[in-house]
């Protein structure tokens, strides 16, 4: 009786052997792409005959060589990686995004920030319009809820303020 060798569970001596063949041989992936950061994302295919079925996906950040240098020797700040190329690290896609696909994706951001803002302004100025004329706007606070208390929560009739307190 032989035993495959494709999916046995690897006993620790095994796995030592593995990982010091895998240090020797310094096996390299093919670069997919490149970030706006300087990062380099790589891939390797997984082995014919092995039980893996998804390609390693891993990144180089500028001044790292292989995956053996340590980058927090290398006196850089921590890798920053966009969404859309962590997705792909994590297989949450398949293809690498394009630097087309992040600059829109960036300026979506931006135009939703920017949006927030605005919007934001305005229910200042809003409040403040109203607290001058003293009315209160009902669409800020609903028909069922009071004003907020000083700490920020907002305050609803028949529920307790404290235990045991009703007001």
């Amino acid at each position: 009786m032989t035993l495959s060798t494709s999916c046995y569970r690897p006993s620790f001596f095994s796995k030592l052997a593995g990982s010091y063949k895998q240090f020797v041989r310094n096996e390299v992936g093919r670069l997919v792409g490149t970030d706006e950061h300087g990062n380099r994302f790589f891939e390797v295919d997984p082995k014919p005959g092995s039980c893996k079925q998804k390609p390693l996906r891993y990144f180089l950040v500028p001044n790292q060589n292989s995956l053996n240098d340590n980058w927090m020797q290398l006196n850089i700040d921590l890798p920053k990686v966009t969404s859309e190329w962590e997705a792909w690290l994590r297989h949450r896609r398949a293809l690498p995004p394009s630097p087309e696909e992040i600059a829109k994706n960036r300026d979506d951001a931006e135009a939703r920030r920017h949006r927030a803002q605005t919007l934001e302004a305005n229910r200042i100025l809003e409040e403040e319009r109203s607290s001058k004329d003293g009315t209160e706007d009902v669409s800020i606070h609903s028909a069922g809820q009071r004003k907020a208390s000083p700490g920020g929560f907002p305050i609803h009739p028949g529920y307790e303020l404290l235990n045991g307190e009703r007001k």
